[in-house]
């Protein structure tokens, strides 16, 4: 299984989604427009070594994390494209930055 199609399904709790974790080949998951809220479920995506496409968009959780794009881009080193956006080598070095250091070495980066 290397993609996963499960957007507009109701997903709501980090239990409906742990079980990704056992799919380590899962590279695009498209888990959009569900009700996920609780930002517990960035461990599942964190634990999934070859996630290189996510749409998370239309879920409560996206408005819960500060800074969301460059968090996510920081945390998951595959990571090509979120949501609507593709990822460039030039927004992780950013996020990555960002995320160690702040909106100064964010600014540095650039």
């Amino acid at each position: 299984l290397d993609t996963l199609l499960a957007a507009n399904n109701r997903l709501s709790t980090v239990e409906s989604l742990a079980h990704l974790r056992g799919c380590p080949s899962i590279t695009v998951l498209d888990v959009q427009r569900n009700k996920i809220e609780d930002v517990e479920v960035l461990e599942v995506f964190r634990d999934m070594p070859k996630l290189s496409c996510l749409y998370l968009q239309g879920n409560p959780v996206v408005s819960k994390i500060r800074h969301y794009r460059k968090k996510m881009i920081a945390m998951l080193p595959e990571l090509k494209y979120l949501d609507d956006r593709p990822v460039f080598e030039n927004d992780r070095r950013c996020a990555e930055a960002f995320v160690e250091g702040g909106v100064e070495a964010e600014r540095e980066e650039r």
